[in-house]
């Protein structure tokens, strides 16, 4: 295939490598991703081979397009399809998910607690297990591996990776996947006739067991651009429930996690607006017996008011609930070796603990390498800096 064309209009391409072109076939869907720009036009990547487009159309590197072939001889010939087709079945999709997903703090509090039960430490042990530790992540190392299997990073992983089964050992939505399996199975199985506690108890045992704190705070779903949200730790309630009960219920906010997750991942998908978007995500961090829930955001921006086109900052925003300190949040900005950071707490008593172990973090901060700019906490609520264009309708009204 020396020359292809892709329509609508006359976009001229040719293989620009010595790969094999594919063999097409007549009304077969083609996804191309837009590999580079240069002055020639658009560079498009389908398999291992690389298309060279004379095209003025605003495509983004990193998007991929759909067409329909056409014709096969004398070229190639695409008919793009609608760009909003792709956008509305995430439309879809997300509309889906949403009333699913649920926060991870209940699950996260019930398999801390449910590890340590006879009839369920087998599903449950190697979940916990794999989890990074508060204290694993003072590692450069260790953290960047807690991030990769934070679970929003699945599918692509395995993608490219050349040996799938450390991956699927490690990563938190395989994790929560094969515990599913696990408790479907033992769902479909039990045959125990129950003698403890039912579902319809849990809606008083929740009020009761509830900090009044936390009351009434609901969790945001993820979408694009989302700010972090502290989310506090919550007390488990399945822990006396029969076996059957237990189950059920643990099976249900399993699969809400995972809508969490999948939602989480639409959210980090490139758009026409943000080829390179925030990338947001949830870290389960196991400390002593409770489990705790990092939220992060880390966002790369091109600087500016530079000689150098390429360097570019990096704003990682987070927030989390401790005990000790309540809901407390932190941005922090990199430069090269710079480091500045502000940390946001509701309480002034916690923001006054802060403040002084602040020369012990400068101290720490210093010690790997980085030039601390600026460091304070303060008390109130971090300021939003939300805007982000979005071209995924979540409502569609027609006439």
């Amino acid at each position: 295939m020396e020359n292809s064309r892709i329509g609508p209009g006359p976009i001229q391409t040719k293989d620009i490598q010595t790969n094999t072109p594919p063999s097409f076939r007549l009304g077969q869907t083609v996804r191309l991703t837009v590999d580079s720009h240069n002055p020639q036009g658009t560079v498009f990547r389908y398999g291992g081979l690389h298309l060279q487009s004379q095209t003025n159309l605003p495509f983004t590197s990193g998007h991929t397009i759909v067409g329909e072939v056409t014709a096969t001889a004398p070229t190639l010939t695409l008919k793009l399809r609608q760009p909003q087709n792709e956008t509305m079945l995430l439309s879809k999709t997300i509309n889906v998910l949403l009333p699913r997903q649920t926060p991870l703090p209940s699950l996260l509090a019930n398999l801390s607690a449910l590890s340590h039960r006879d009839d369920l430490t087998d599903a449950i042990t190697p979940l916990v297990s794999s989890l990074a530790t508060t204290k694993d992540i003072e590692s450069e190392h260790a953290l960047k591996a807690a991030v990769s299997d934070s679970g929003i990073f699945l599918e692509n992983r395995l993608l490219h990776a050349a040996n799938n089964s450390d991956i699927l050992s490690g990563d938190f939505k395989a994790g929560l996947m094969r515990l599913l399996a696990v408790l479907l199975k033992q769902q479909a199985d039990s045959s125990v006739a129950s003698n403890g506690p039912a579902i319809a108890d849990l809606t008083s045992a929740i009020k009761n067991a509830t900090p009044p704190a936390t009351r009434g705070r609901a969790i945001t779903p993820p979408y694009r651009g989302m700010m972090p949200e502290a989310q506090p730790s919550e007390i488990p309630l399945l822990t006396d429930l029969d076996l059957p009960f237990a189950i059920e219920e643990l099976t249900a906010q399993t699969q809400g996690s995972l809508a969490r997750i999948e939602l989480m991942q639409l959210a980090n998908l490139a758009n026409q607006h943000n080829a390179t978007p925030a990338m947001n995500l949830e870290l389960p961090l196991r400390h002593d017996q409770r489990i705790d829930l990092v939220s992060l955001c880390i966002d790369q921006q091109s600087r500016t008011t530079t000689a150098d086109p390429q360097a570019k900052d990096w704003t990682v925003t987070l927030a989390l609930a401790l005990p000790e300190l309540g809901p407390l949040s932190a941005r922090l900005t990199f430069r090269q070796s710079h480091l500045s950071a502000r940390i946001w707490v509701e309480h002034a008593t916690s923001a006054e603990q802060i403040i002084e172990h602040l020369s012990m973090l400068r101290d720490s901060l210093v010690a790997v390498g980085l030039q601390v700019d600026h460091l304070d906490c303060e008390v109130g609520q971090m300021p939003q800096t939300n805007s982000f264009k979005t071209d995924i309708p979540l409502i569609d009204i027609k006439a």
